[in-house]
């Protein structure tokens, strides 16, 4: 990872491919954008039914920038289902050996958040295996710390990455994993004053400005299969600026924030 005093940063993240492998390395040419990392923010397979799949899904990074850059693997909730989803984690550098965790670089700090499966956690589907809404609430008394933290508290810029959009959650069945999101990690994330989220999950690029009360920070969603999208991000000591990049390199929308004082 960059080193945590360097003044300035850049990194870029996909999410929802759902196993189209061949645009990682297209999407990166045509982006021409600097970039020290790269953010896989969930749902690059549909299901992990064995060991063939994940290898294939990380081949293609590493023939599209791993053998230059880091991989930053933010969980989403196809990334819960199939029968090897759970020996996913030995394929990847986790610290403490969790999908949620923090760390900085440059003048970011950067905060990962599992929002685990959509459905509540007796949906049929789970065949009675899911237990995400204590995993959560794991997680945020995890995040209660992790926002007191001197290199949160100090940090330029704060930015959350997590697969689901938790604050535009409907608290309908099929929702509930994002209501429950919501109620766990928005009420300490505005406290803390963080600056952005990064979210997937809705197959809708988005860009959407803070709203009071709703959710203090920028929220930018990246789009899925149908419009695939690559979130580029870039910070200074000043300003940290976010583009959301169409397939052909295009950019369809952008959205810039100053440093904290």
């Amino acid at each position: 990872m960059p080193a945590a005093d360097r003044t300035e940063v850049s990194f870029v993240a996909f999410n929802d491919i759902h196993g189209r492998f061949g645009i990682l390395s297209q999407m990166l040419a045509a982006a021409k954008r600097p970039a020290d990392f790269v953010v896989f923010n969930g749902d690059m397979l549909s299901y992990l039914d064995d060991e063939v799949q994940v290898l294939a899904l990380l081949k293609a990074g590493s023939e599209a920038f791993a053998g230059s850059k880091p991989l930053v693997y933010v969980r989403g909730n196809h990334e819960t289902r199939g029968s090897y989803a759970r020996l996913l984690r030995n394929y990847l550098a986790l610290p403490g050996d969790r999908y949620y965790y923090s760390f900085d670089c440059g003048p970011v700090h950067v905060t990962i958040l599992d929002t685990g499966e959509d459905k509540v956690d007796s949906h049929w589907a789970y065949s009675g295996l899911a237990d995400f809404d204590r995993y959560r609430s794991e997680q945020a008394e995890w995040l209660r710390h992790e926002i007191k933290s001197p290199a949160f508290l100090k940090a330029k810029y704060r930015v959350v990455l997590a697969h689901m959009p938790f604050p535009e959650a409907s608290g309908t069945e099929e929702y509930h994993g994002m209501a429950d999101a919501n109620a766990k990690f928005g009420p300490l994330l505005r406290a803390a004053g963080v600056d952005l989220l990064i979210s997937a999950h809705e197959h809708k690029w988005a860009i959407m400005k803070p709203v009071e009360g709703k959710h203090d920070y920028a929220i930018v969603r990246g789009g899925g299969p149908e419009q695939p999208t690559l979130i580029h991000v870039a910070a200074d000591s000043k300003t940290l600026s976010v583009q959301v990049l169409l397939q052909d390199g295009t950019t369809a929308e952008s959205y810039a924030m100053k440093a904290q004082p």
